[in-house]
This record gives structure tokens, sequence and C-alpha cells, in this order.
């Protein structure tokens, strides 16, 4: 499985959310939270919705031990000092030998065999 982690920036300050972390009573908060089922919110927050965007979010935040609320202060953000950015996957140093192309098998010489 492909790793799906976003950086959310506030100001200077910046928190991970590792998508494949969530469990499922985080999801199910997330859902009573915002009343969008699990599909809609992961779809409207690739979308730039503001209320997936502020539930993933708030889900970073408590997941870093923040007791952050979701209707709190710290969380009315203005977007001007806002960044979400999705974090490229680090490279994987086997992958370069599965980008080597196969050898060509018609390139070897091998023995014909003989009737006799």
């Amino acid at each position: 499985m492909k790793p799906l982690n976003y950086r959310f920036r506030l100001g200077e300050s910046e928190w991970d959310l590792d998508f494949h972390s969530i469990t499922v009573d985080e999801s199910i908060e997330l859902r009573k939270l915002t009343g969008l089922r699990w599909l809609e919110l992961c779809g409207d927050f690739d979308q730039g919705d503001a209320l997936a965007t502020k539930a993933f979010f708030w889900l970073a935040r408590r997941k870093s031990g923040e007791k952050v609320t979701f209707d709190g202060e710290a969380m009315n953000f203005t977007w001007s000092n806002f960044r979400r950015e999705l974090i490229p996957p680090a490279l994987d140093e086997s992958a370069d030998d599965a980008t080597e192309p196969a050898p060509d098998p018609t390139a070897a010489t091998s023995k014909t065999s003989r009737k006799r």
C-alpha cells in the first residue's frame, strides 16, 4: 500500500496526517462532527472542501497530542495562513533495481540441440 500522508501548515507550525493510520473510531468521530460519510469526506477533502479540510486538519492536530476542539478558536484559521500538501512517498532504494530493464534473453547464446 502506498503511503498517503498530508502535511498541514498554519503559520510556522505543521502537522502530518497518515491517512492509513486513521482508525474506525476516528472515522466515526469525523462523521459525527461533519455529518459526512467516509467516502464523501475523503472526496470532499480531495476537492478542497472547507469542512473536510478542517476535519482532517483537526484530526492531524488531535493525533499529534493537542487537545484542540473542532469548533474552538484554534480551528478558526484564515486561509491566507494555511497550507496543505500531499507528502510525496520516499523513494525506496530497492525501487532502483525494479526500474532496470530485464536482460534480453535472445542476446545470450545457447547450445542448439542436435538430432541423432
